[in-house]
This record gives C-alpha cells, sequence and structure tokens, in this order.
C-alpha cells in the first residue's frame, strides 16, 4: 500500500456519508477554495500547506500533522485536538463571525488567528 499527496486548486473532499482519513505523511498543497462535506473528513498526519487567499468551507477536523497557512480563512467549523498549526510571519488565518473554532489540543505559532469581532459564538478554548 502506497501514499499519494493530495495537491489542489480548489476541489471538494466528500465525507458526507462516511468519513475520509486523510493519514498520508506526504507533504500536500492547497490553494483556492477547499470544501469539505459532511463532518467525517480528517487530518491526521503529513503537511498541508494552504496558499495565500485560500479558504476552507465545511468541517476541518484536524487530530494530528502539520497544518501551514498564509492568509487563509476557515468558514464554518476547525475543531483542532491534535497537531501543529503554523501560520506564516505577518499572516493570518481568518476565522468569521459566522465560524467556529473548537482548539481542545494541538498547538499555533506564527502569524496570528484572527477571530471576527462579535463571532464564534460557539468558540471553545483549550479544556
Amino acid at each position: 500500500s502506497g501514499a499519494i499527496a493530495y495537491n489542489s486548486t480548489g476541489g471538494t473532499l466528500d465525507a458526507a456519508s462516511g468519513s475520509l482519513r486523510v493519514t498520508s505523511a506526504q507533504t500536500h498543497s492547497r490553494s483556492g477554495t477547499l470544501t469539505l462535506l459532511g463532518s467525517g473528513v480528517q487530518f491526521t498526519a503529513g503537511t498541508n500547506s494552504f496558499a495565500d487567499g485560500a479558504v476552507i468551507n465545511g468541517t476541518l477536523n484536524q487530530s494530528g500533522g502539520t497544518f501551514s497557512f498564509s492568509n487563509a480563512t476557515v468558514n464554518n467549523t476547525y475543531n483542532l485536538s491534535g497537531g501543529a498549526v503554523g501560520i506564516a510571519t505577518g499572516k493570518s488565518l481568518g476565522i468569521p463571525a459566522s465560524a467556529v473554532l473548537n482548539w481542545t489540543g494541538g498547538s499555533f505559532s506564527g502569524g496570528s488567528v484572527g477571530i471576527a469581532s462579535g463571532g464564534g459564538a460557539g468558540d471553545s478554548l483549550g479544556s
């Protein structure tokens, strides 16, 4: 069994009726808008790099691996329970007013996380 790198400009990962686990230790590069359908897309390993202007729509579940952002936006829900989030120096990860960040594990480093004013009504930071 081999592993593949999933690199994309836009695209959809569909786990609307099941689960999809991204477990490859590969480096995955993304730009544009990534749409995650359902709540079953789980990132557990590897490095996922998002270019300037990248947008993630849907429920993002990260329990391992590394996510590298450079001026990106996570719409909807970001469940961070493990792994590392790196934000490029001088850049930010945007969490709009309508989105939720559930941070129960893992770490942030580098730039900043911008949670919109009045937003994140369901945000949970730490335990």
